[in-house]
């Protein structure tokens, strides 16, 4: 029906248009797996945000009765304490 020679170019030609398409198909999943990966990561930290969201809000209480606590009590106190941000007088 074909000519042998015509049928051998064809088959060359098609296994490099099939190399071709394998390397742009390669290229196009890297390039995606980049975009997606800070998409990914958003998802595993909406998942984690899910599991713990229910201990959340009991813990945000907790939380600021402590810090409440923390302020009232030194507020009472007239000694400077570390880290008040006041300096220490300096004896000469």
């Amino acid at each position: 029906m074909y000519p042998q020679r015509d049928l051998n170019r064809l088959a060359v030609a098609k296994a490099g248009l099939r190399l071709g398409i394998a390397v742009r198909r390669l290229r196009a999943a890297r390039a995606a797996a980049g975009v997606l990966r800070p998409l990914a990561w958003w998802d595993r930290a909406r998942a984690r945000w899910q599991r713990l969201a229910p201990f959340a809000r009991p813990a945000a209480w907790g939380l600021a009765i402590l810090v409440r606590r923390a302020r009232a009590s030194g507020s009472r106190s007239s000694a400077p304490q570390a880290g008040s941000g006041r300096a220490a007088p300096r004896s000469s």
